[in-house]
């Protein structure tokens, strides 16, 4: 074996995320962004549907042009809640197939950059938590409060 045939010093590294291969890259960013995106589409849709049946001009209305705003609002803020739940549960999977891969403490892992798949898994479960707790609150709101506000 000449000095050719050895390995490269970055071949002889071990990647930095060895169970990237567990966890597909759909799975990740789903459960990375399923729930904010959810929050932000549930957002947007019962914020343009309000608006529109509440506001159809300068003064707002006490009770909405259309009646089956609430409902629609609601069916919307559940349809959030599962993804914002089904985006949290695939982040826990993620981190349980990716939980030990790398030994050593979070200051060690941080300052190296090991174990990138565990730490997307867990930044997915807190950021879902975050949404879920978020659409709730919206969804509260549905339940106890005025279709236009008033």
């Amino acid at each position: 074996m000449n000095a050719t045939d050895a390995p490269s010093a970055p071949e002889r590294q071990e990647h930095p995320a060895p169970h990237r291969n567990r966890v597909g890259r759909v799975s990740i960013w789903f459960g990375v962004l399923g729930a904010g995106i959810a929050w932000n589409l549930q957002e947007l849709f019962n914020i343009t549907l309000a608006g529109y049946f509440c506001y159809p001009h300068d003064v707002p209305l006490a009770e909405p042009l259309w009646s089956g705003l609430r409902t629609t609002t609601f069916v919307i803020d559940a349809l959030a809640i599962v993804i914002c739940v089904a985006a949290g549960l695939v982040a826990f999977a993620n981190w349980r197939r990716s939980r030990g891969e790398k030994a050593g403490d979070a200051t060690q892992l941080l300052g190296n950059g090991d174990g990138r798949t565990r730490f997307m898994a867990m930044a997915g479960m807190v950021a879902s938590g975050l949404f879920l707790f978020a659409t709730i609150a919206s969804l509260l709101y549905i339940v106890v409060g005025a279709p236009c506000g008033g």
